[in-house]
């Protein structure tokens, strides 16, 4: 719920990525009050956006 409700509703926005490895660190602030982080293998992340691009 953290990433839907706050001052803007929905609301994340990444602010560093920092690439270890193969895996990539995506650190964002959602909705207006907290600081999260997500990883993920760079190499799946260029194949979902190539799969899923319009």
């Amino acid at each position: 719920d953290y990433e839907l409700l706050g001052i803007v509703n929905k609301v994340c926005f990444p602010t560093v990525t920092v690439l270890f490895g193969d895996r990539l660190y995506i650190y964002y602030g959602a909705a207006d009050k907290c600081i999260a982080c997500i990883s993920v293998k760079l190499k799946e992340l260029v194949n979902e956006l190539i799969t899923h691009k319009k």
